[in-house]
């Protein structure tokens, strides 16, 4: 039932006019041109190192390396437009990586849940991909590894079988 009401509502913004504008205000009035820190410790010195490590991480920050932290707060912006919710998974990168801030994220649509898996656990239970303990707190989710609607594998870590991500 959730996918038919993401699929009506991802034709009317890519299909009708007021649908595309209504996501595209949407965008400029939630991030703009982008959400930006204001350091304010005290120590001037200090501001400017946050602001220069910030700089860093902005252009880094993107786990495929194709968007900056803007690029990427606008589409998790559209995504939620469009899809009624958006998972970004953090990434803790090794050292080697060289990353200055060794941390990068990955925005997936909500197609990446199993939305299909619902049973009951000894520990918890499963709603739709989503794993919950007995006291009703997320735990996990049941992610694909590819976007169940790509008509090629083109991840190693890709597959159609769904497996449990931790929500830590």
């Amino acid at each position: 039932a959730n996918y038919k009401l993401r699929a009506n509502a991802r034709d009317l913004c890519r299909n009708n006019a007021y649908g595309r504008k209504g996501k595209r205000e949407w965008g400029k009035r939630v991030v703009g041109t982008g959400i930006t820190p204001r350091p304010n410790t005290g120590d001037t010195q200090f501001d400017e190192i946050i602001l220069k490590y910030w700089d860093m991480f902005a252009k880094q920050c993107c786990s495929d390396r194709r968007l900056n932290i803007y690029a990427l707060q606008r589409l998790v912006t559209n995504t939620y437009f469009e899809s009624g919710e958006v998972l970004v998974r953090f990434w803790d990168r090794r050292p080697e990586d060289g990353l200055v801030v060794p941390l990068q994220l990955q925005v997936m649509e909500p197609d990446h849940i199993d939305d299909g898996k619902t049973e009951m656990l000894s520990s918890g239970f499963i709603i739709q991909g989503v794993q919950f303990d007995m006291l009703s707190r997320i735990t996990g989710y049941w992610l694909f590894g590819n976007h169940p609607g790509e008509v090629v594998q083109t991840s190693f870590r890709g597959s159609l079988t769904s497996k449990f991500v931790p929500a830590e």
